[in-house]
């Protein structure tokens, strides 16, 4: 009950094995018994051809032009996406399982697509902005050099080891010998 969505060019021998890559989606080799080796991408695969086909300057028989592919195969589908919209909107989609499947294999199975639209909230966004405008607008060194040292005793609170060194390395930057400080902070004075 399927149909024919794209065809490989027909070889001169039986195939004996066939591999779909691990690693990209479409991609495919055969290996025959007149030992050769093709490899395919059924992204660039037409439908049934359209025309004849014509020998190149080889002597090797091309294939005519391909009907292009009424759809695309299952597993080309986007499993999941997410896109930002105006005033902070966030839309998402993903494929949604089975509700109330016993089995896990049956759980598994798409039943549809999930669209999700949510509200992102950008309040601590705009705290943490506006702060270091005023500490900008103030002008000078040691406003940002106090704004730099408070996140840096924030990130300390939290534990966020890595944005308590970025923080207090950025700090450095605004003292009086900035040279100085970064050879110290590096260990090379």
């Amino acid at each position: 009950a399927g149909e024919v969505l794209a065809e490989l060019p027909a070889s001169s021998n039986w195939n004996f094995d066939v591999q779909w890559s691990s690693t990209t989606p479409g991609v495919l080799s055969t290996s025959s018994f007149d030992g050769r080796v093709g490899l395919y991408n059924l992204q660039q695969a037409g439908g049934i051809d359209a025309g004849p086909g014509t020998v190149d300057q080889y002597g090797v028989q091309q294939p005519g032009p391909k009907t292009p592919m009424k759809k695309a195969p299952a597993w080309m589908r986007r499993p999941c996406g997410a896109t930002f919209g105006f005033g902070g909107q966030l839309v998402g989609f993903g494929v949604r399982a089975k509700a109330g499947a016993e089995e896990p294999a049956a759980a598994e199975k798409p039943s549809g697509t999930a669209l999700t639209l949510m509200k992102v909230s950008t309040a601590v966004e705009a705290e943490v902005s506006a702060e270091l405008e005023g500490a900008v607008s103030t002008g000078g060194g040691d406003a940002l050099k106090t704004f730099c040292e408070t996140k840096k005793t924030e990130a300390t609170a939290t534990a966020a080891k890595e944005d308590e060194e970025t923080w207090g390395f950025l700090g450095i930057l605004f003292e009086e010998d900035a040279r100085r400080g970064v050879l110290k902070q590096l260990d090379f004075w």
